[in-house]
């Protein structure tokens, strides 16, 4: 077969890499000394991205040119969106701070990143025929993070794009001349509807390929009626497709040097490339955003059920190890990997709640609704009073004096969604899961010197104090875009609101106290009872001052 130049130095760059990571494992003072195996690993490799668009993707593509700065080439899955294609809206992500430390080391970083414009729910990846045999040449390393989201979603949609969408990808890599891993990126609440979960891949009760098939007759009014019963136990479409994505990567991929990645969910970034940082409104975001407006008071939390929020950061240097060992040691089956907190360094909703109240007051937002407070209550009774008369009352008072002022109401509406997203989360806010860490601690033993600097993902290394005051001003700085010389403004704002509330306070006891004396006998009687004893009080001190 005519080989072209192109791929004649691909060939040739790909041998040159291979001596440098021969020569790195076998030891060689300065290489050793001065770089990571496994950045040496991904140093001259190609690697091939889904989801690069989305939180994971971000940070792993930045990640990935920071720490192997010889990769040759990141091909991104992108599709165009709202009016934009592919490449502006990689060329967007690139300009994000995100990016800005790798920017300062590596100023020509971008032209290694090549946008392949497709779309993961149609065939082939919507991949143009040049770039589907450029990805067949060349890539060697792929990382499947894109993934349908939204707990809400139609359950073809999401059929389509997670478990559809894995049959490409594994069509793909049985194509890929030079795969050396495949990382499938899944969750570790695919298998939610058990307490006990271990790394290991369970059977659905119907097989996918059959769904498939009914799926493409069935109607929606059908497959919604039906899908109370396909997720059985499960909260949302989303778990229920991605654990179906894993049967189907185990049972399609056999031949493939892969392993399947569960992080639980996913939080701002611990320390690297940038403490805090975040970029998108899901999981405890949202919540934490609706408590410093001022929005989220009162919430339904057992107070023993652990936050197993797992850091971005950590999780992206666990994915990158997973696949440096998978491609390393050829295990012989497809391993699963846990990326969860909880067993190791536990956390609590309940110890979450005081730390984004403190730090909301400290760093206040430059608009917010009330001043920021938070209480959890376990009864869900209480918790329902509570929230009537923390959420309900005080948006039923609001919307009634922007109906004065001749404003839209909104607060009512605001509320009810926030009663829907609270509902939403209760699964995971109430539950707690024991999930099996046994791959992931022998992984993590296999780390030493420059690579356990550069990618370690050991949990209990973790203050979680620390980490939610960054991530609450992550929150403002970077989702809500908020300039954080506007504080000493905010903080005024919050001494506005104490002030009001204090006076409304005061008000509130004076009315009541009014009605009280005005109707009631026995309360004017105590009333003047307590006037007299003041009086007489008053009169003993005076006397006593002119002795």
């Amino acid at each position: 077969k005519k080989v072209s130049g192109h791929h004649r130095l691909h060939c040739s760059r790909s041998r040159v890499c291979s001596v440098t990571q021969v020569t790195l494992a076998m030891g060689s003072p300065d290489a050793t000394m001065d770089m990571s195996q496994i950045a040496a690993f991904y140093n001259c490799q190609c690697v091939f991205v889904t989801g690069a668009t989305g939180f994971m993707g971000k940070v792993l593509m930045e990640k990935l040119l920071r720490c192997s700065p010889d990769l040759q080439e990141l091909y991104v899955l992108v599709r165009a969106q709202r009016g934009k294609s592919a490449k502006q809206r990689i060329a967007e992500v690139l300009k994000d701070k995100l990016f800005d430390k790798l920017s300062r080391e590596q100023p020509e970083f971008a032209h290694k990143v090549i946008v392949c414009e497709g779309d993961m729910m149609k065939t082939n990846l919507g991949l143009s025929e040049e770039d589907m045999e450029r990805l067949i040449q060349k890539v060697s390393v792929v990382m499947h993070c894109a993934a349908m989201i939204k707990f809400d979603e139609p359950l073809k949609m999401s059929m389509k794009f997670n478990v559809v969408g894995v049959q490409q990808i594994i069509a793909l890599c049985h194509r890929l001349t030079a795969l050396k891993v495949l990382i499938h990126v899944s969750t570790a609440f695919s298998n939610c509807d058990r307490k006990q979960i271990d790394e290991a891949i369970y059977p659905p009760a119907l097989p996918p390929s059959k769904l498939i098939e009914a799926l493409d007759w069935m109607d929606d009014d059908l497959v919604e009626a039906l899908t109370p019963k396909l997720i059985a136990g499960r909260p949302n479409i989303y778990t229920y497709t991605k654990s179906l994505a894993e049967y189907v990567l185990v049972q399609e991929g056999k031949g493939l040097p892969m392993a399947i990645f569960r992080p639980s969910i996913i939080g701002a970034t611990w320390k690297d490339p940038i403490p805090g940082w975040i970029a998108n409104v899901n999981g405890p975001t949202g919540l934490f955003i609706a408590v410093g407006k001022g929005l989220l008071r009162v919430m339904r939390i057992d107070d023993d059920t652990v936050a197993d929020i797992i850091p971005v950061d950590i999780a992206i240097n666990m994915m990158l190890v997973i696949g440096w060992y998978t491609a390393t040691t050829r295990p012989s089956q497809c391993l699963v990997y846990h990326c969860t907190t909880g067993g190791h360094n536990p956390f609590t909703w309940k110890q979450i709640g005081p730390i984004i109240v403190d730090t909301y007051n400290q760093y206040p937002f430059d608009q917010i609704i009330r001043r920021p407070r938070f209480d959890s209550f376990k009864n869900r009774y209480a918790c329902s009073y509570w929230r009537f008369v923390s959420h309900m009352l005080p948006a039923y008072v609001i919307d009634f004096f922007c109906q004065l002022a001749g404003k839209k109401p909104v607060m009512i509406r605001s509320m009810g969604k926030l009663d829907k997203a609270l509902d939403t989360l209760r699964f995971f806010t109430d539950r707690m899961w024991n999930w099996s860490n046994k791959n992931g601690d022998c992984l993590l033993s296999k780390l030493d010197g420059k690579d356990k600097e550069m990618y370690d993902f050991d949990v209990r290394s973790i203050d979680w104090n620390d980490y939610y005051v960054r991530f609450a001003i992550g929150v403002k700085q970077f989702v809500m875009r908020e300039d954080m010389s506007n504080v000493e403004l905010a903080r005024k704002q919050i001494t506005r609101y104490q002030s009001i509330r204090y006076t409304f306070n005061a008000l509130m006891l004076l009315i009541a106290s009014h009605c009280l004396i005005k109707y009631s006998s026995m309360a004017r009687s105590m009333w003047f009872a307590l006037l007299q004893f003041c009086f007489n009080m008053l009169g003993k001190l005076g006397l006593l001052f002119m002795l």
